[in-house]
């Protein structure tokens, strides 16, 4: 966090989470976290079928989509600005922006033979917020 003039505060985060893969196959059946065994070519198809909005995560029929999430990576910028500060309270404004990036295991090869990544979202976020403070009032009797 940085402080550049009286009031302000700028912040910066980057974080990453990863997971591991932990497969299994027992007799014909696959199991486990990030098989690559797995199938997700529908992870790219949206399924519209229940409306323009259609459904998270939902493919497709005849097509599958496990998306076991490898890695989930963010990155978040933004700033607080006194816009007053005194007898009365406080009032600060805010603004803030995070770009969120999620990363499948790779599935089974798809048709041309090469790795079916699946589904890996980018999502733009962006806040704004005002926000007033009350003082304390401390009555003495």
């Amino acid at each position: 966090m940085a402080h550049p003039i009286q009031g302000n505060d700028i912040y910066v985060y980057y974080g990453e989470d990863r997971s591991y893969a932990n497969a299994w196959t027992v007799a014909a059946t696959q199991g486990g976290w990030g098989n690559p065994n797995f199938v997700n070519n529908g992870c790219v198809n949206q399924n519209l079928g229940g409306g323009t909005q259609g459904a998270f995560n939902t493919p497709i029929a005849g097509f599958a989509c496990t998306f076991d999430v490898q890695k989930a990576q963010e990155f978040t910028i933004g700033f607080w600005q006194d816009l007053y500060k005194g007898d009365l309270g406080r009032v600060r404004t805010g603004l803030q922006y995070e770009y969120v990036r999620l990363t499948a295991f790779p599935g089974l090869p798809t048709g041309t033979g090469t790795p079916n990544l699946g589904l890996n979202p980018n999502n733009n976020i962006a806040f704004f917020s005002l926000r007033y403070l009350s003082v304390q009032l401390t009555l003495v009797a």
